[in-house]
């Protein structure tokens, strides 16, 4: 992304009594200090701005003076009509907010002195994320390149919508909460986030809190000096000082017992820690990703997890759908395993059959992507020929789904027939190679009705021409194009 550009109006006059209106510019160095800013003032005498920038990415106004009025912003508005304009209204100057309060409706968003670092920074991404160039670069093959060596494959709009969210996020500073199943790539996520911002030259320290007994979470988490018990023979970094810098990545983090959670919301707090024996505290320079696998938002709600703890960790969150909900990504997926698997290895190649691939599509992979390269590892393991066929891939004969004891009759009837609708629809899809004039035919039901049914479960037919045998795909490429 190019750099972001601020502009502030007025602040160098600031008539702010306890100067925080000032914090302002040094909270856009500290949170974007790859940024260019530059500092104008609004002439009195109704002379334009007279500003460097030919078009920057966000203006801050200061409203202090009694004579800020219309005029001010229009002229404003005349130079730059596109621009977010964020007003910075100032309580502790000699006029109050009230007094301007009819300049609010002509501008995009308001800051109210003293401005907080979290409210500052929610409030610039809201607005710099419509200046990012996501939708341009979505569609080149830079942008999937760009998440690929990371692990993150898939072209899936729902996978798609969560990987454009990483950019805004690596730029962010505040916590960001990553939601998804076992097995989704929750950690990938993470790392992607760490070393995609201005933090990728420190450390990622990953933590699995469901590993840490209770009793040495807080000496695990903030260190301690030589002597505080007795075993401390010599001073130990925690996992904050080892991450000082950087990022730590706290990983099932709805496994915390409440007394754990109490100590990490008081460092979340303040960014300050004592390790254990110390009898000083220490300011910390760590951003903190968390990781869940549990509805924690039901978890507050029981009185499971704190409340508090929950809305500082979750000033940003992200939601990584499961595999079940992406199976046109499987594909791709296996490709990529199969290649980061055989790499050991040059001489020897593999691939997957039509039928294999059908069966993959089929399977609603509880497990998600985790399970789905322990059985491609399994089946490259033991396979004897070059092309991995159905009878080689080892799934389980029941899917490990809810059991749907606390659903009513009609709910559980109704998973039933979406997951059979599902998988009937992909085998046909994967038996035809994606002709859905054949496959329509193959189920008794007219085109139109059958491809509603595709857009109901968000089935794509161009995944399915993929085919291991060239001539077959030459001698169908016609009958492929009048099908599409």
């Amino acid at each position: 992304m190019e750099r972001i550009h601020f502009l502030t109006l007025n602040f160098n006059g600031s008539t702010c009594r306890k100067g925080n209106c000032r914090k302002l510019i040094d909270l856009i160095w500290q949170r974007f200090p790859n940024a260019n800013l530059e500092q104008c003032e609004i002439k009195e005498d109704s002379r334009p701005v007279e500003c460097k920038a030919i078009y920057p990415d966000i203006v801050f106004l200061l409203i202090t003076r009694c004579d800020t009025n219309s005029s001010d912003i229009e002229q404003i508005r005349q130079k730059w009509p596109e621009v977010p304009l964020l007003g910075v209204f100032c309580p502790n100057s000699y006029h109050t907010p009230l007094s301007n309060s009819h300049l609010i409706s002509y501008m995009d968003d308001f800051i109210c002195c003293p401005i907080t670092p979290i409210d500052f920074e929610l409030r610039v991404l809201r607005h710099v994320k419509k200046k990012m160039p996501l939708e341009g670069l979505s569609n080149s093959k830079e942008w999937h390149n760009k998440y690929t060596q990371d692990g993150l494959i898939g072209k899936n709009p729902v996978f798609r919508k969560a990987l454009e969210k990483i950019a805004v996020l690596a730029i962010a500073e505040a916590p960001v909460l990553i939601c998804g199943e076992t097995g989704t790539g929750k950690e990938l996520f993470a790392r992607a986030i760490h070393y995609h911002g201005s933090r990728k030259g420190g450390p990622f320290i990953p933590v699995n809190c469901g590993a840490l007994p209770d009793h040495i979470f807080e000496n695990e988490l903030f260190g301690h000096t030589k002597g505080a018990f007795t075993d401390a023979s010599f001073e130990q970094k925690g996992l904050i000082g080892e991450a000082e810098g950087g990022t730590l990545f706290l990983d099932e983090i709805d496994a915390l017992s409440f007394a754990a959670q109490i100590k990490l919301l008081r460092f979340l707090q303040d960014a300050e820690f004592r390790p254990l024996g110390s009898s000083k505290s220490f300011k910390a320079n760590v951003r903190v990703l968390t990781a869940t696998n549990k509805d924690i938002q039901q978890i507050v709600i029981d009185k499971e997890f704190r409340a508090d703890l929950f809305y500082r960790i979750s000033f940003f969150s992200l939601v990584i759908p499961p595999l079940r909900e992406r199976l046109d990504d499987i594909p791709a997926l296996t490709d990529y395993f199969i290649a980061k698997t055989m790499a050991p290895n040059p001489k020897k190649t593999s691939s997957l059959s039509s039928d294999c691939l059908s069966k993959l599509m089929g399977y609603t992979w509880p497990g998600n992507i985790r399970e789905l390269q322990g059985v491609l590892q399994r089946s490259l393991a033991f396979s004897t020929s070059d092309q991995i066929g159905a009878y080689d891939i080892d799934l389980p004969f029941t899917c490990h789904t809810n059991d749907g004891t606390d659903d009513t009759f009609r709910i559980a009837k109704s998973k039933v027939v979406k997951q059979f609708e599902r998988s009937y629809l992909l085998n046909l899809l994967a038996t035809y190679r994606g002709n859905v004039s054949k496959a329509s035919k193959a189920a008794g039901k007219e085109r139109r009705s059958f491809q509603r049914l595709l857009r109901k479960y968000g089935l794509q037919r161009n995944v399915f021409l993929r085919t291991h045998s060239p001539s077959h795909e030459y001698n169908n490429a016609s009958g492929l194009q009048r099908d599409s």
